[in-house]
């Protein structure tokens, strides 16, 4: 990747969430570095998530180059 991952790569997260949990492992199993923001006790930065999200509340909500990757499995976050 050209750009600092960190740049490209965000994360949504709480911190007892499972599936946060497994996608920033397989991000960082492939080498990537994220920026992650915890928006368990932060409303603006869910509001923010959500606006970005177009309303979508649950998390992790990754986006890379600002673009929302939605699919289901963890694995598919890293596909192009």
């Amino acid at each position: 990747m050209t750009m600092a991952d960190a740049d490209r790569i965000v994360v949504y997260s709480t911190p007892f969430c499972g599936y946060c949990g497994a996608a920033k492992r397989l991000l960082a199993g492939k080498g990537l570095e994220v920026t992650e923001i915890d928006v368990m006790f932060d409303p603006e930065q869910r509001q923010k998530m959500m606006e970005k999200s177009g309303g979508r509340r649950t998390v992790p909500q990754v986006f890379i180059d600002e673009r929302p990757r939605r699919e289901r499995r963890a694995r598919s976050l890293t596909r192009s």
